[in-house]
């Protein structure tokens, strides 16, 4: 019968140092490592029992919690601790025997990836580290550095809930990876689905830290300052603007974000308005100062409420000004229930918007996109440069040891990096007039994604298109060794 390779089990029993030692010795000597590194191991397993005997808890997760908070902190400082060569050998065999649960903020600064290389392969995180492999794999669209990541984050997760199988991990362990270590969770998350883990469709980041369901717009006034007498035109027009024009969440919130200040306003400053239909131009045109400098106040990120060039009053008052067109036109319906919320008149016209300072914002923020354009064309040869010169680096540094797979990563990646430079040089020049903002940033992104959409298909082949990288070798740099396959 086969020693087990965890503990979780310990975690939550009263603590005994004798008990812990006696779960990990058998695994130290199964753990792939030579016998001096091994001998280190067990020394510096008995100095860390020392150590948890010494702090306060009644089991083994609290002394190891404080641990984290009052020893480790000193011994990244090398305060302390046992000789470098081996003051992380106890810790790791505490970690991946799984006889304590760390925190994310630990793990952030340790090599887990290396130290469970370290374990036999029937111990539950290799297990889970081979079965979770192939299916990142087949994640097209990730590099290899990403699958690195996800694969490293997959098993902290485990580490961090004591779980012995992939299956445990949930979608609130996804949410709970830190920003600061995210990076890979796309890819996980994908892997998983395909596994039949999570048992739903790929989500991205944004989409996975979401509520569990959207609200509805009646759940929206409910939790929000609108007042009781404008609360049943506003959910009127939203679910109807759901149904006939867009039913994207994301515009819903902005929607609602807008309305929510212009209700509040009216409120404070003219609290005899009974309801939608009562409200007049005069009322709308009020609004449009007070909107300036709300939106200045909220300002977020650097110099915060000193900046003039946000848009972000302008979408406030484009919001309300179709609000007020929308309801007035669905209220001219025969038998429209918004017949008796429409005002009199449209309230807030598209002139009442002009020559306020809108029309030099968009005209600043145009000519900012076009300087962008033009810095980057001007700085296109340099970086040219600079990635084949990185190129020919790599190469020459994988043809001395073509079976490193980290420099065989670089290799693949400097070229790909030469290679978008390249797509991007041969592309067609960009109009840069007073219309072409937002088709600079859909020119420069089709280009993108298609050249990110061909190294991916090439690197899941194991190979680059050498036709294609000679034809753009041949038109715009010289010739340079070509990538491993």
């Amino acid at each position: 019968m086969s020693l087990p390779c965890a503990f979780p089990e310990l975690a939550d029993r009263p603590h005994d140092g004798e008990v812990l030692l006696a779960a990990l010795e058998p695994l130290v000597e199964r753990l792939v490592m030579d016998r001096t590194n091994r001998s280190k191991l067990r020394l510096s397993t008995r100095e860390l029992r020392g150590v948890l005997d010494g702090l306060l808890g009644d089991t083994l997760q609290e002394r190891w919690s404080a641990f984290e908070w009052r020893v480790w902190p000193d011994w990244l400082r090398g305060v302390g601790r046992a000789p470098h060569d081996r003051w992380t050998l106890g810790v790791c065999a505490l970690m991946i025997s799984q006889a304590a649960r760390p925190s994310w903020p630990f793990l952030e600064c340790t090599y887990t990836r290396a130290w469970v290389k370290r374990l036999p392969p029937e111990a539950p995180l290799q297990t889970a580290a081979a079965r979770l492999t192939p299916a990142l794999e087949d994640v097209a669209w990730a590099t290899m550095a990403l699958r690195d990541k996800a694969l490293k984050n997959a098993l902290r997760m485990m580490m961090v809930g004591g779980y012995s199988t992939l299956d445990q991990i949930t979608d609130r362990d996804l949410r709970a990876v830190p920003v600061t270590v995210g990076s890979g969770s796309d890819v996980l998350d994908a892997a998983l689905c395909s596994l039949g883990v999570l048992g739903r469709t790929p989500l991205r980041g944004a989409a996975r830290r979401m509520r569990s369901r959207r609200l509805t717009p009646a759940e929206l006034a409910e939790r929000s300052r609108i007042p009781e007498r404008f609360r049943p035109a506003y959910v009127m027009y939203l679910e109807a603007y759901q149904e006939r024009i867009s039913n994207v969440y994301a515009t819903t919130r902005h929607k609602h974000n807008s309305l929510e200040h212009f209700w509040c306003f009216l409120d404070e400053r003219f609290p005899d308005v009974g309801g939608c239909s009562e409200i007049r131009p005069a009322h709308a045109r009020a609004y449009i100062p007070e909107a300036i400098a709300l939106a200045r106040r909220v300002q977020r990120g650097s110099r915060a409420g000193e900046r003039e060039d946000r848009s972000t009053a302008m979408q406030w008052l484009t919001n309300i000004r179709c609000f007020f067109a929308d309801v007035c036109t669905w209220g001219a319906e025969p038998g429209s229930p918004f017949e008796q919320h429409a005002p009199a008149a449209v309230p807030l016209e598209r002139h009442d918007l002009k020559n306020i300072g809108f029309e030099k914002i968009r005209r600043r923020a145009q000519a900012e996109a076009a300087e962008k354009v033009i810095d980057l064309e001007r700085e296109i040869p340099k970086l040219r440069a600079l990635a084949i010169r990185r190129w020919d680096e790599s190469a020459q540094a994988f043809a001395v040891a073509p079976n490193a797979r980290a420099r065989r990563i670089a290799e693949t990646e400097a070229f790909w990096d030469w290679a978008l430079l390249g797509f991007l040089a041969l592309s067609e020049p960009v109009a840069l007039d007073a219309r072409s903002r937002s088709g600079c940033s859909k020119v420069f992104g089709a280009v993108s994604t298609c050249s990110l959409g061909v190294m991916a298909a090439s690197t899941r082949r194991g190979r680059v298109s050498i036709s294609w990288a000679n034809s753009v070798t041949a038109s715009s740099a010289p010739v340079s060794p070509q990538p491993a396959t």
